[in-house]
């Protein structure tokens, strides 16, 4: 059992990270381009090609639920393309675009910038070890209702 006080200090971390987050997509002026919940899916995207919205929600740990307004905004802002599946007529795949591909590359930009203020913190045995911690309570909570 974790210590009292975890979700909290969890909670305060979450919360002083979003606001880097924005504060590194403004700088990379992405502001309005991206929002901070479409990295993981771009990235997604980028990895793995052609996606369906099932698979682009369990590989971006975003509710599948919320996974096709995600994709609307990035469609609207020319960030992927959709199209039925042509496995399964029900559904749709998404994909990216060229403006997509190269937003892709700016916000790795970002990602990188906000790695190098956590190794300002963390040593790379921390740092690799919050990694894992982290993708455990990602997968523990993205169960969750």
């Amino acid at each position: 059992m974790a210590r009292s006080g975890t979700a909290l200090a969890f909670s305060r971390a979450d919360a002083a990270f979003a606001i880097a987050l924005r504060a590194a997509i403004s700088r990379a002026k992405l502001r309005g381009i991206v929002d901070p919940g479409m990295g993981p899916v771009l990235f997604a995207l980028q990895a793995r090609g052609v996606q369906s919205m099932s698979e682009l929600a369990a590989a971006a740990s975003v509710p599948r639920s919320t996974m096709t307004g995600v994709i609307d905004r990035m469609e609207e802002r020319g960030l992927v393309r959709t199209a039925p599946n042509p496995l399964d007529a029900r559904s749709i795949v998404a994909a990216l675009t060229i403006r997509g591909r190269a937003v892709v590359e700016r916000l790795r930009d970002v990602e990188r910038a906000l790695d190098e203020k956590i190794g300002e913190v963390l040593d790379e045995d921390e740092a690799t070890q919050l990694t894992a911690l982290l993708e455990r309570l990602a997968a523990a909570f993205s169960t969750s209702p």
